[in-house]
């Protein structure tokens, strides 16, 4: 069979980060590598030479869409940067794309009712950028930029609609396509029940999935015994949820008995993890279930890689 590679190696080997190997595999599968019995990718020499001529192909003004499928020969021909032979990709860069200048391009198209751009942009800074950068420099920065203009009154619901979905596409791309192997810790990551806002939610699941987590978003707005019959049956060792609008007395006694009930059903077994714009809200009662709260998502990675730090 030959000599196999883990993703890491073929990380430094070609040049691509493990989130953009895992992508290209998923959405366009250009290589099929196989699976070490614990799920762990295995590449082959071959694997590593064709994805490096798809990066240098991708560095001379080619998508990765345009590409992905060529023969070897021709990505050879396609790769080398003297006069390509048909014109380069709009999206032609000298190196990465500079997250600011997505976040950019994503509000104009947005402005524009454009959702083609929009999600070419999106999937640009998918690809070129790091799991954790991608979220923190362009996803969250297009949110709270949308949020913004909603509440001056710069968006309209349509324009607000149309960003959502797409944030939603490719936020839900990016989870599968990071799954790791079977082995991984698993955790669910939903919204507790009176709770619609779902995005904040699908980010700590893709942020999870970054982190070498088994990340699965059950959907918002569920019933305390909702989340505990999900644990039950997948296994679960974690739950995330999101707290964006909960306020007030009664929504914020809701909040309340729904998070000490969660603790009381699942045992002191199953970690807890609280965050979002509405968690500060909630942290005496989540220190007395001995949940974990992470004001960012970078904070929330961070206990994500180090569980023994949580």
């Amino acid at each position: 069979m030959g000599t196999r590679f883990p993703i890491g190696v073929v990380a430094r080997r070609t040049g691509l980060s493990k989130d953009v190997l895992r992508v290209w595999e998923s959405r366009y599968g250009v290589v099929r590598p196989a699976r070490s019995d614990s799920g762990r990718r295995l590449y082959s020499e071959e694997d590593i030479e064709r994805l490096s001529l798809l990066r240098a192909a991708t560095l001379v003004g080619w998508s990765i869409g345009e590409v992905a499928d060529r023969p070897m020969d021709e990505l050879r021909e396609l790769a080398t940067p003297v006069a390509p032979p048909t014109r380069p990709s709009p999206a032609a860069r000298n190196g990465a794309e500079a997250p600011a200048e997505i976040v950019e391009e994503c509000m104009l198209a947005i402005e524009e009712m454009s959702s083609e751009p929009l999600e070419a942009a999106l999937s640009r800074g998918m690809m070129g950028l790091s799991g954790a950068d991608f979220l923190e420099a362009v996803v969250v920065p297009v949110l709270q930029e949308i949020g913004q203009r909603w509440r001056m009154g710069r968006l309209d619901p349509a324009q607000e609609h149309l960003a959502t979905v797409a944030v939603r596409t490719e936020l839900a791309r990016m989870i599968s396509a990071m799954q790791p192997g079977e082995g991984a810790p698993r955790i669910l990551l939903s919204t507790l029940s009176g709770e619609d806002h779902e995005l904040g939610a699908m980010l700590a699941a893709a942020t999870a999935a970054a982190a070498g987590w088994r990340a699965t978003f059950i959907g918002a707005n569920l019933p305390t015994e909702d989340i505990v019959a999900a644990v039950r049956r997948t296994g679960a060792a974690a739950v995330g949820l999101s707290i964006v609008a909960s306020s007030g007395a009664p929504a914020g006694a809701r909040v309340s008995e729904q998070l000490t009930a969660l603790r009381r059903e699942l045992g002191e077994n199953v970690q807890i993890f609280v965050g979002g714009a509405g968690a500060a809200r909630y942290g005496s009662v989540a220190s007395a279930i001995g949940a974990h709260q992470f004001g960012s998502l970078d904070e929330f990675r961070a206990s994500l890689e180090n569980p023994d730090d949580v």
